[in-house]
């Protein structure tokens, strides 16, 4: 997906949160940085985009563990495992552990960007406005 799609995608599901729990806007912003993270540090490190290191569950999970006591980190855990979520959809897809999880929809187009945050808005919003 594109970093667009995730960052929107995390966008409303901490509208979600933030209806359902008191998180602060630094837990807010860590979770919209957490949703381009993986993206992120492959770029900052030059390795190859989509590699087994950086996009694969298993580094959400170590986040979200480590972020039981510190909510900025756990907010980082949860954009992550959103952001491995969202690329689980594509042709190219993810990792856990090291098994290959992908699906159906290509990355660079722009239909099945829109597609993924139409979902988003289809199951988050009545949510929100409950």
């Amino acid at each position: 997906m594109k970093w667009i799609t995730h960052i929107l995608g995390a966008t409303l599901i901490t509208a979600l949160l933030l209806k359902a729990f008191p998180i602060s806007m630094g837990f807010i912003l860590s979770v919209i940085a957490g949703s381009i993270l993986p993206d992120l540090i492959e770029f900052m490190l030059n390795i190859q985009h989509r590699s087994i290191v950086f996009h694969n569950y298993l580094g959400a999970f170590i986040l979200l563990l480590l972020g039981t006591g510190v909510s900025w980190i756990l907010g980082l855990g949860l954009g992550y495992l959103h952001h491995l979520v969202l690329d689980s959809v594509t042709k190219k897809g993810v990792f856990f552990l090291n098994r290959r999880v992908y699906g159906s929809l290509n990355t660079n187009e722009a239909i099945d960007n829109l597609a993924v945050f139409g979902v988003h808005v289809i199951i988050v919003v009545p949510l929100v406005l409950l």
